[in-house]
């Protein structure tokens, strides 16, 4: 028969191990996107979706159906591959059209932004290393941002990026030679 303070071990240990279970490089395959799930590094439970990587030459990248990103990451020399955080917000209605900026880059208006109902669902590279950018914008139908802020600039020396809880981002800067720094837009939700 186990001991209390057995029987709790066994359970923490148990618990720990399904918690773990997307950790990652546990790669997932949902309509033709491969994505990478782990688990936040805040403790939260709620699971990180990361699209593949895009670059110079690849695929545009899109959050799945329904999510909208919450972070980013890029690595490579100068930021050259870049990927989206995805989650899922409770509630939020988005419609199936999406809109794509222009390109930009550090040498002339080095950002955009989405509408004030439009969330940041996807992100696309051109040129060298990544120097020119385009963000892909998915309007809601029940939600608009409040007063967004933009993050500090980080590059692919630092960790990925990650929104405080309850905000999500919604544009995109960048300074340094071929965009190799890079901030985000976040807001929190306003629901109609």
């Amino acid at each position: 028969m186990m001991t209390s303070s057995k029987l709790n071990l066994f359970l923490g240990a148990a618990l720990a191990s399904l918690l773990t279970a997307g950790v990652p490089g546990c790669a997932l395959e949902q309509d033709g996107v491969e994505i990478e799930q782990d688990v936040t590094p805040d403790g939260a439970l709620e699971p990180k979706v990361w699209t593949g990587w895009t670059a110079d030459g690849l695929a545009a990248v899109e959050c799945p159906a329904g999510r909208i990103a919450r972070g980013a990451d890029c690595d490579g020399s100068a930021c050259e591959y870049l990927r989206l955080d995805c989650v899922s917000v409770s509630g939020l209605v988005l419609l199936n059209d999406s809109s794509w900026s222009d390109w930009f880059s550090e040498e002339d208006a080095a950002y955009r932004k989405c509408g004030a109902d439009e969330w940041l669902t996807g992100i696309a590279c051109d040129g060298g290393e990544c120097d020119n950018i385009s963000i892909q914008c998915t309007q809601s139908v029940n939600a608009a941002a409040n007063t967004g802020q933009w993050s500090a600039y980080y590059s692919e020396e630092d960790s990925y990026y990650r929104a405080p809880t309850g905000r999500y981002l919604r544009g995109v800067r960048c300074t340094g030679g071929d965009c190799d720094n890079m901030s985000y837009l976040h807001s929190s939700i306003r629901w109609y």
